[in-house]
């Protein structure tokens, strides 16, 4: 799915923001340290994170074109995962909670985020590309 990108400048940014521009916001990447895992949603961070980088802009609330990012909460890894429906292998069928809203298709300004795997971690993050060290661009969230 597409995002809106930090790195795609500020002309590229208010073509998709339009006049939904309030509606958007930053995510950011927040280490968990006890679960060894990467969390993305807007801030503030959670219990047990501590807020890294900006990833990618979204929506705060829907607007035409975009749908619902989820949190997972994936059994088999003891980690949560972000998004769109339905549940990947080892998750909980049942959505946990609305994070963010994503364009489905892409637009003019949009970048595609995606998952990325890193086996020897044994957890995904979310991300646009390129892959950080070590893992494994999978599809387009």
């Amino acid at each position: 799915r597409h995002a809106s990108s930090e790195s795609s400048g500020t002309s590229n940014l208010s073509s998709v923001t339009g006049h939904f521009g309030a509606f958007l916001g930053p995510v950011y990447d927040f280490w968990h340290a006890a679960q060894e895992a990467y969390n993305f949603h807007f801030s503030p961070p959670w219990g047990g994170e501590e807020i890294g980088h900006i990833q990618f802009y979204a929506y705060r609330e829907q607007v035409p074109g975009t749908e619902a990012v989820y949190e997972f909460w994936n059994a088999e890894l003891q980690k949560r995962t972000f998004h769109f429906p339905p549940a990947w292998d080892g998750e909980e069928g049942e959505r946990r909670a609305v994070l963010f809203y994503a364009f489905v298709n892409h637009v003019p300004g949009a970048v595609a985020v995606h998952a990325f795997w890193h086996e020897a971690l044994r957890r995904f993050t979310f991300h646009s590309p390129p892959a950080w060290e070590g893992e494994e661009q999978r599809d387009v969230q």
